[in-house]
């Protein structure tokens, strides 16, 4: 694990994959648990979109970062909120980051659901015991997604100096309490059974 990096580095069939999973998510032509994650950057405060899968286990829905300590990830830890796009539907999100203690069980899951496509970013292998992810699991920051109760829109965390272009830190909103969701397209991923 020494040798095994905090963030891997996208090489370019990464990023022309990356390309083509974001011209399909944005005309809905993708598995449903696909999508186009846009969060304010953390120093800019321009919106930043990268494709992601969103893993849903017992109604619960998680990012995780099989790169590591992506830019997604850091801008994710300063604004507090995401939207999801796929289409032209897009839902806000809070995002709070997992316990390393509570990954496991997540990684576990997500590891044997999205299989191959994410396997080369873990040090295990599809299948193994979840007890092995111990070792690796400060490696994959994970964030627990928390709908944001339809007609409430909290304001703008990103300081208004990194609006306009200065670097400033922003500051991580509370996170609000889980609500129906309706007609979701978030909520028609599909869960994985918790065995």
């Amino acid at each position: 694990m020494d040798d095994f990096p905090a963030y891997r580095r996208p090489g370019p069939i990464d990023r022309l994959r990356d390309r083509v999973q974001t011209f399909l998510i944005e005309r809905a032509l993708c598995a449903c648990d696909r999508f186009l994650l846009e969060v304010p950057g953390r120093r800019t405060g321009l919106p930043r979109r990268t494709p992601v899968n969103v893993f849903v286990v017992d109604g619960q829905h998680y990012l995780v970062a099989p790169r590591g300590e992506t830019h997604w990830v850091r801008n994710v830890r300063a604004s507090g909120r995401v939207s999801l796009r796929r289409g032209r539907d897009v839902e806000q999100w809070d995002a709070l980051e997992v316990l390393t203690s509570d990954k496991p069980l997540i990684l576990h899951g997500y590891l044997n659901h999205f299989g191959l496509a994410v396997q080369r970013h873990f040090l295990i292998d599809c299948g193994e015991e979840e007890s092995m992810l111990w070792a690796s699991a400060c490696l994959h920051p994970t964030f627990h997604l928390l709908p944001v109760p339809m007609g409430f829109r909290r304001p703008d965390p990103t300081p208004r100096a990194a609006r306009i272009g200065q670097v400033s830190d922003s500051p991580r909103g509370a996170a609000c309490a889980a609500g129906p969701v309706g007609r979701s397209p978030l909520a028609q991923a599909r869960p994985v059974e918790k065995r």
